[in-house]
């Protein structure tokens, strides 16, 4: 059964639910329903509970992405850090540089051992982040 999350995760560009250990087929009918009412969405399943549907175009990677291009920053120049699925479509940017903390989601985490541009902390949290940065020479660029 989806719950609803409460008012503070809601806006107008994501409804956010509860859905406790949904299987693909389950998840997979969700989408079909959501296509079939015409809409034009995204869904990120994180922490085998939470369910975000947003428009299709609106995720964290599409973001970065647009963010860089209006900046006049590479790809190449960015490091991403995350834990759970939401963040999964920054670390599938081409060229950007990326940081799994320990405690992510078992996706993400074989998702940095099949990447090369993404590290695997052996911290969690704040911690794998700073662990991550030192990786990826971030302070030591920050110097010069």
């Amino acid at each position: 059964d989806t719950v609803r999350q409460p008012d503070g995760y809601q806006h107008a560009f994501k409804s956010s639910w509860y859905l406790l250990d949904a299987s693909p087929e389950a998840l997979a009918s969700i989408e079909r329903a959501l296509a079939e009412a015409g809409l034009s969405v995204t869904m990120v399943y994180s922490s085998g509970r939470d369910l975000d549907i947003l428009p299709r175009s609106a995720d964290k990677g599409q973001a970065l992405a647009w963010l860089c291009n209006e900046l006049g920053i590479g790809l190449d120049e960015v490091v991403v850090a995350g834990d759970t699925n939401n963040d999964r479509s920054m670390f599938e940017l081409p060229g950007a540089r990326g940081i799994v903390v320990a405690n992510a989601l078992p996706e993400l985490l074989d998702m940095a051992r099949a990447n090369p541009l993404i590290y695997s902390a052996k911290e969690q949290f704040a911690l794998g982040v700073v662990e991550g940065l030192v990786h990826w020479s971030v302070f030591a660029d920050a110097r010069s």
